[in-house]
């Protein structure tokens, strides 16, 4: 598992065959994010929708593996 900035995940990008993706549904200030995934690349494989309840963000885990064709 890879937990960094923005820079680690791209540096570590390339390594991966898995990932593990939460989505949350909200507009945020900040200036680092996880890089944009090309969809030719990575096919989403799982995906778990939670929507917004007590004072929380609509959110969503997803699993994304390394398209191999």
């Amino acid at each position: 598992f890879v937990i960094g900035g923005a820079q680690i995940y791209a540096q570590c990008l390339t390594l991966a065959d898995r990932i593990y993706l939460t989505r949350v549904d909200i507009e945020v200030a900040g200036d680092a994010f996880f890089p944009s995934l090309d969809a030719r690349e990575w096919r989403e494989v799982a995906c778990e929708n939670w929507p917004a309840a007590d004072g929380h963000p609509a959110h969503a885990f997803v699993t994304l593996e390394r398209r191999g064709d």
